[in-house]
């Protein structure tokens, strides 16, 4: 059960079987049988059992407490002091730093940065009238390829339907083989109606050609060149569009042909049906010359509107260009605008920061210095706890209690040393840990009061320092934790450990028997919280001043202040500079 309750405290099982072996020690010195239980219901269970249990429960009690107090305490003043590291860090206060330095260079970066901001305008103002320009010949460039695009859909319009019967009628006199060629050219007299055809398509094949007069003797030539492959190769080189730039000349001559009421290719194809499609051919070329012939203006406009088109194309690209170009450059100064204001705004900023930072720890610095001791003495405070918990949990079982055995062991041992070894003892009882000690009246006035027996305390002092957690011990204490000690200027030597102590610092006066009782280890492991010195006859008149290790004035708003804004936000804000400097002059006991 005890070894349960000691694992609250959380420290290492080795630890606890340590602190268990020393209240059983404590329990074997300062404690005697509770003979009041005996004979009743609690006969059965041992009075040590109970008193360990009281012990432990006591101890992680005050343990607990003390340890979560100094951990805090410990942690709001680290924080403190890393935020104060930061601030200097932040304001270069470790580094020689000249502020009228820092000062011109930021006035040579505004003077650039408003350089900058003016070039950055004129080249905006530049910008307007060709960007104005550009629009304008862009709006002219949309309305010439409008135009354009109308008369190319007139001109599709007009000549569609007669380019669809010629690419057709070219498919299909493309499609007959050398074979059928020759076949009409094997007909020695064909009817007039192939005859004319054959010479039709020659005329389209060669501007050169000139027929007879007698048909006839036309096909004589005609027939050796249907034999051949003169035809399937013309047709196959012949462009509809190249023959368009020839002219009307041509299809003037072949007039006769087509009002010739033989050339007709239902009439023609009784006979031949590739003669048929000659027809049909000739027909479709001629009506698509006469349709380009008839949208040549229309053709000469759309040059000319695809020339002028051409030439504002280009103007635009170049104005683009020159655009482009010009806002590139207002790109560039604006990055660099960018990054100058950027440069502004950190070199404004730290100056800030060295000005705040610098007024921040002037005003801070002594509350810092005692900042820095106390968090390296939260250390000790720490390494002691231990020791302090189990005289506390001693104090407040072993002699707290109200034993009547008790109390008579007490009061015989305080008359027999109190009375016949010290004159004069100032006593500070705790009702919370301290038994009643019921004197007699006519001995209370020689134990208590110091003006009685001034004149004998200027003769005697037998000197002596005692262990105070938070309160003076019992008396029945004194003789069991008694040491001599060994005192210079403001320095006590107490088993090897050095105590400071205030100039008037106070020492209690008990006996100078001290009894051995206490190992040292045990007495390493707690603290001197309370140093008092009687007074002596030069100092009888002075008020006695308590001196306390772990008690410091200091300035608890500064520490949450420090502990709620970092440093960044410190130096950023005037107010909470403000407030710093403020709270600097105000001291709150912590």
């Amino acid at each position: 059960m005890c070894m349960r309750i000691l694992a609250e405290t959380e420290l290492p099982s080795l630890r606890r079987i340590q602190v268990f072996d020393v209240l059983v020690d404590l329990n074997k010195i300062f404690t005697v049988h509770d003979r009041e239980t005996s004979g009743n219901r609690r006969s059965m269970i041992s009075p040590e059992s109970r008193i360990y249990f009281l012990l432990c429960k006591t101890f992680v009690k005050v343990y607990s407490h003390q340890n979560n107090f100094i951990s805090k305490r410990t942690v709001l003043l680290q924080q403190a002091l890393q935020t104060i590291a930061k601030i200097r860090e932040l304001g270069s206060i470790d580094k020689d730093v000249e502020v009228g330095a820092l000062v011109r260079e930021l006035e040579e970066v505004e003077m650039n940065l408003l350089a900058l901001k003016r070039e950055y305008d004129f080249k905006i103002k530049t910008l307007e009238q060709p960007t104005k320009d550009l629009r304008t010949k862009e709006k002219e460039l949309a309305e010439v390829k409008r135009q354009c695009d109308d008369l190319q859909q007139r001109i599709d319009i007009a000549v569609s339907k007669w380019r669809s019967d010629y690419e057709i009628a070219n498919k299909k006199l493309r499609a007959y083989t050398s074979v059928q060629y020759r076949k009409l050219g094997s007909i020695k007299k064909p009817t007039i109606g192939v005859r004319l055809a054959v010479e039709a398509v020659r005329c389209l094949f060669d501007p050169a050609f000139r027929p007879q007069r007698n048909s006839l003797d036309t096909w004589v030539n005609s027939q050796e060149l249907l034999r051949s492959l003169y035809f399937q190769s013309a047709l196959a080189s012949f462009d509809v569009v190249h023959f368009d730039q020839v002219g009307m000349d041509i299809v003037q001559r072949l007039k006769k042909y087509l009002e010739n009421r033989e050339f007709r290719p239902a009439k023609v194809e009784t006979e031949s049906s590739l003669a048929a499609s000659m027809c049909d051919w000739t027909n479709a070329v001629t009506n698509l010359v006469t349709a380009n012939t008839s949208v040549e203006r229309e053709r000469g406009e759309l040059k000319q509107v695809m020339l002028q088109m051409q030439t504002l194309e280009e103007e635009v690209s170049l104005q683009r260009d020159t655009i482009i170009g010009t806002n590139t450059l207002i790109t560039q100064i604006a990055e660099k605008i960018s990054a100058g204001e950027q440069q502004l705004m950190t070199n404004k900023r730290n100056l800030e920061n060295i000005q705040r930072s610098r007024q921040i720890i002037s005003a801070i610095t002594t509350d810092e210095i005692k900042w820095q001791e106390e968090a390296n003495a939260s250390a000790g405070l720490i390494e002691y706890l231990l020791g302090d918990s189990i005289l506390m949990a001693a104090f407040s079982v072993l002699l707290g209690g109200k034993s009547k055995h008790f109390r008579k062991t007490a009061q015989e041992w305080q008359w027999k040393h109190f009375v016949n070894c010290i004159r004069h003892v100032r006593l500070l009882m705790s009702t919370q840990t301290c038994g009643t000690l019921n004197t007699p009246s006519n001995k209370s006035r020689t134990l208590y009061d110091p003006v009685h027996h001034s004149s004998v305390l200027n003769t005697f002092g037998l000197g002596m320092i005692i262990h105070s957690i938070r309160c003076s011990p019992p008396t029945d204490w004194y003789p069991l934790i008694s040491v001599d000690v060994e005192r210079e200027f403001e320095t006590v030597h107490f088993y090897g450990r050095n105590l400071s102590i205030t100039p008037n610092a106070k020492l209690f006066f008990v006996t100078s028997e001290p009894l051995r009782t206490f190992s040292m280890q045990f007495v390493h492991m707690t603290s001197t919280f309370v140093i008092d010195e009687m007074f002596d006859r030069r100092q009888r008149n002075q008020t006695a001043d308590h001196f306390s290790n772990n008690q410091r004035v200091t300035n608890m708003h500064l520490v949450e202040l420090l502990n709620e804004h970092t440093a960044e936000e410190v130096l950023r804000s005037e107010h909470i500079v403000e407030q710093i400097r403020t709270a600097c002059s105000i001291s709150i006991p912590m």
